[in-house]
């Protein structure tokens, strides 16, 4: 029996059939979810590693290639691509379509943490992160003001970026551009050379004076008093005072 013979002979069956077929038409079309920006994950992970003050040598030696050694043994790699720049390492891995991605980010974090170690006490924690269209920026907002450029930067970053935060279904709220306020030291290099210091020691000695952390607690009979070391910088002088290092010639200084 064709389809012809069949519609002919009971053709209140046919209409029921194509009633059904439409009614789940419509439906399925009625529930169709439209975005947008569909989400879309590629099998991408991208670390990236900051080494503050080294040379693109130096990041490619003493980052990005044992990064690139200690995750190219991971299964499901297509193609791995590196970037080395000044002060920052940049490593791209594609994993084929089959692995789970999921399981890949964690068994390339715990390699990470065991390199880690093994990494210039300098370079701060690997990034890791996966590539997701529905995780990319859809509203850019343009601010402008009356006011200098560190003091506008800091209005937008203190008092418009917390309100826009808090707006439901905000996840993220990032800040390009702008003069954000720094304070700048010259070198003389023919002083380094004089006392024997390299940048690098400048770079520490800095970085080790600004610091505020906790040095303990003392217990009484009135309670508890905790102790906090204040360290950071309260002006210009304080980093033109600061002792870089020791030398034949003596202590150095700003």
């Amino acid at each position: 029996m064709n389809i012809t013979a069949l519609s002919i002979r009971r053709p209140s069956l046919v209409i029921v059939a194509f009633a059904v077929l439409a009614f789940m038409g419509i439906a399925s079309y009625l529930k169709l979810p439209i975005e947008l920006v569909p989400k879309f994950s590629a099998p991408v992970v991208t670390i990236i590693t900051v080494y503050p003050g080294a040379s693109p040598s130096e990041v490619e030696n003493a980052v990005s290639k044992p990064i690139e050694d200690a995750i190219s043994s991971l299964e499901g790699i297509d193609q791995v691509q590196v970037g080395s720049q000044e002060n920052s390492s940049f490593v791209a891995v594609e994993f084929e379509q089959s692995v789970d991605l999921d399981k890949a980010v964690q068994e390339m974090q715990r390699k990470i943490n065991q390199l880690q170690a093994s990494l210039p006490k300098e370079v701060r924690t690997p990034v890791i992160n996966k590539f997701a269209l529905d995780e990319l920026p859809i509203l850019k907002i343009g601010v402008a003001g009356n006011l200098t450029g560190p003091a506008f930067y800091d209005v937008v970053k203190n008092r418009v970026v917390p309100e826009i935060s808090q707006v439901k279904g905000v996840a993220q709220v990032s800040i390009l551009g702008g003069e954000e306020r720094e304070i700048k030291i010259n070198i003389s290099s023919a002083r380094l050379e004089q006392y024997g210091l390299s940048l690098l020691q400048v770079s520490q000695a800095v970085q080790t004076a600004n610091l505020d952390f906790p040095t303990g607690k003392l217990t009484g009979e009135q309670g508890q008093l905790r102790i906090r070391l204040a360290g950071k910088f309260l002006g210009i002088e304080d980093i033109r005072n600061l002792v870089v290092g020791k030398s034949r010639f003596g202590s150095s200084i700003f």
